[in-house]
């Protein structure tokens, strides 16, 4: 179990590390959609002024966008059965902040 929880926290460095080299300055927003790919939740993920880290936008109406970003959280493991409601949803998110 040790072993596996290591490796895990490998991959999870390495791919922290390989976001941050597209996503510039922004650790805070890897580590938080990290953790929406890993609880398996759906959402809209953005800053919230006077509040660190990004947050759900129905949560907080006054929530800001980082340009060129977007942090889609999908609330059930991705599967072929689910799969076209994961593209809808997402393309729905994305054309929301267009």
């Amino acid at each position: 179990m040790t072993e596996r929880l290591e490796q895990l926290h490998q991959t999870l460095q390495a791919t922290r590390q390989e976001a941050s080299k597209v996503i510039l300055g922004q650790a805070d927003v890897i580590d938080q959609a990290l953790i929406v790919i890993l609880a398996g939740q759906h959402a809209l993920i953005e800053g919230v002024p006077g509040i660190a880290g990004m947050h759900d936008i129905d949560d907080y109406p006054g929530a800001t966008r980082v340009p060129g970003l977007v942090v889609y959280r999908y609330d059930a493991p991705l599967c072929f059965a689910n799969s076209e409601d994961f593209r809808t949803r997402a393309l729905a998110a994305v054309d929301s902040i267009q």
